[in-house]
């Protein structure tokens, strides 16, 4: 496991306790409409916006890369009777999942595995990445493997955190540069996402910038620095979970900048 990649376990094997408080059982944006949609309604539309733009069949077998607590199996078991693999860097996660899931028809099964290092060598109809693949070290060689292991027009779903494709030096350093040091990721921008697509016979299908449905999600996230607690745990826990919590603003000024966008990116195996 390299130096980042690392880091992504220790950050989620924190964050993941807390989220689960703040969000519940998806941890992940909510595509608001009204905005006073409740965070499981949220959460649970933009997995139902993504699922029926890429199309995801009925009993299809998914591949979840990145299953946090389990709540994307969950759904994809009760609204489209899906068989779900799902992959996370870390136990604690894996453990939350199977307790989330353990009425869950089918059966959803979760696996210690980096995405960095896909390795699979059965099929799937669909692979679904919500808000995972900026944490990857090795997007290069995810997308080669994702399109080996997909079926012929099968589907890899995105939720995708970006940068502006087009952001001068100035706003990356303000906007971007605190998300990336908190929020532990390496932000790419959505043409990078398609020169993969093309180099792994990939092509793009769908593209959406959700992120005015998506921001009011980190509206609701601030609630959770008001709690004292957290602050007194971070102090404990080092520098890395204060620059995390800081992120938490970061979020929302990039929104409000307009230099950090929310993709729903759908790509089909030609």
């Amino acid at each position: 496991m390299d130096r980042l990649t690392n880091k992504v376990k220790e950050h989620f094997d924190f964050v993941t306790p807390y989220y689960h408080k703040l969000w519940g059982e998806h941890i992940h944006h909510g595509y608001y409409i009204t905005g006073k949609e409740t965070k499981k309604e949220a959460t649970e539309r933009l997995l139902q916006i993504i699922s029926e733009r890429a199309g995801i069949p009925k009993k299809a077998k998914v591949l979840d890369a990145g299953s946090g607590l389990g709540g994307t199996a969950k759904f994809l078991a009760k609204n489209k009777k899906c068989t779900t693999i799902g992959i996370t860097i870390s136990p604690l996660q894996i453990n939350a999942a199977y307790e989330l899931n353990k009425n869950t028809i089918p059966k959803p099964v979760f696996m210690l595995q980096d995405a960095n290092r896909l390795s699979f060598n059965e099929k799937f109809d669909a692979i679904i990445a919500i808000e995972v693949l900026s944490h990857l070290t090795n997007r290069k060689y995810f997308f080669k493997k994702a399109a080996d292991i997909l079926e012929k027009n099968g589907t890899i779903s995105i939720g995708a955190w970006l940068k502006d494709a087009d952001l001068p030096r100035r706003k990356y350093s303000k906007f971007i540069k605190p998300i990336e040091k908190g929020m532990v990721v390496n932000l790419p921008n959505i043409n990078e996402y398609i020169g993969h697509f093309n180099k792994n016979n990939l092509r793009l299908i769908y593209y959406e910038d959700a992120s005015k449905h998506v921001e009011h999600t980190w509206d609701i996230t601030l609630d959770i620095l008001k709690n004292p607690e957290l602050w007194r745990i971070a102090r404990k826990n080092g520098h890395a979970v204060i620059e995390f919590l800081k992120a938490f603003k970061a979020m929302k000024k990039g929104y409000a900048s307009g230099a950090f966008r929310y993709g729903i990116i759908i790509a089909q195996k030609r």
